[in-house]
């Protein structure tokens, strides 16, 4: 079975045409996001023998966006073939699709970055630079308060300009000291994910983001893992600490590092890949992309066979998503 990536940018504009192009593609699967919504809510025959999954997320932990999820997955049920779910691991995000589907039919996932999760497989041991790194691109993304910590601590922002997520991976295993965020948008945040399995320290002010119940829902021992503080005044504390204080950051690093691996079933690729094959027969592809999330225009189709940068395992085998053969969706 093949799969559609919907993840491109202008899908959130053109859900009409994301129906048309995955049709037009000749695939089985089309993965997409929540954003999507009512757009790929189709009375369209050709659908019924299709399969839809959606990933979903509801970072500002926005109170219409939970009203809006149960309804949106009964419409995708009266419209395709098959639906799953690959979704965050808080309590009320898995409630909710418990209600609607059957346990094999959902996934929840704490996605990563490839080329970070490459040097985790080859075991290649993080250093410790000068600065903390940030990514922020919008106020949401708690650009004010970075911007305004900058001036009082050494901080690398970046942003969708500032290069692609192989050169974050690299800055965060190799040059910075950890991460610093402020996010009010935020569900399983693959900046702060890299953070962890880099072995870096994450210094988190606290927001009302849907991340700190994806990770304190699974396991309430995660508020002991990060740098908590609950004013800018402590953050910015804790963060001069960081980088005056090595022992610190690797003491605090390993706390969010040792979190992580008491719960691989969520990030690891190669038990994610196996227990999506169990549950629902299907095989993620090549790309992975339902692990990343990247949409096809962020990778060239042989990155997926570059053993440096992309992560290997049993997908290696598999063909990409179609969009990489067809151009659609690039």
């Amino acid at each position: 079975m093949r799969w559609f990536i919907g993840f491109h940018p202008k899908y959130q504009d053109e859900g009409k045409n994301l129906v048309q192009d995955f049709l037009s593609s000749g695939a089985d699967i089309l993965f997409t996001h929540l954003n999507a919504g009512d757009k790929i809510t189709v009375n369209e025959p050709l659908l019924k023998s299709k399969v839809l999954i959606v990933f979903l997320e509801n970072p500002l932990n926005d109170p219409q966006v939970w009203q809006s999820i149960p309804q949106l997955i009964e419409n995708w049920r009266n419209c395709w073939g098959s639906v799953y779910i690959i979704t965050t691991t808080d309590k009320r995000m898995v409630d909710i699709v418990k209600q609607k589907l059957s346990a094999s039919s959902y996934v929840p996932l704490w996605a990563n970055l490839p080329y970070t999760y490459r040097l985790y497989q080859l075991k290649v041991e993080p250093r410790y630079g000068d600065y903390l790194l940030a990514w922020v691109c919008s106020p949401l993304k708690g650009k004010k308060e970075i911007e305004a910590a900058s001036v009082f601590v050494k901080i690398k922002i970046h942003d969708y300009s500032t290069g692609g997520p192989t050169i974050w991976s690299k800055e965060m295993m190799f040059e910075s000291r950890g991460l610093i965020w402020a996010a009010v948008f935020d569900s399983f945040s693959r900046a702060f994910t890299s953070a962890a399995i880099s072995r870096k320290p994450a210094i988190m002010l606290r927001t009302t983001a849907q991340l700190f119940d994806i990770y304190f829902d699974v396991d309430p021992t995660f508020l002991e893992s990060i740098i908590l503080c609950q004013d800018t005044w402590n953050w910015l504390v804790e963060a001069r600490k960081i980088l005056d204080n090595l022992d610190y950051a690797i003491e605090w690093g390993l706390k969010l590092y040792n979190f992580f691996e008491r719960h691989e079933e969520f990030w690891k690729w190669e038990i994610v890949w196996q227990r999506f094959l169990d549950q629902t027969g299907i095989k993620i592809p090549k790309d992975m992309t339902p692990l990343h999330h990247f949409p096809p225009n962020y990778f060239y189709k042989e990155y997926f066979d570059d053993k440096e940068y992309f992560p290997q395992g049993p997908w290696s085998q598999e063909p990409p998503a179609v969009n990489w053969e067809t151009g659609l969706g690039l």
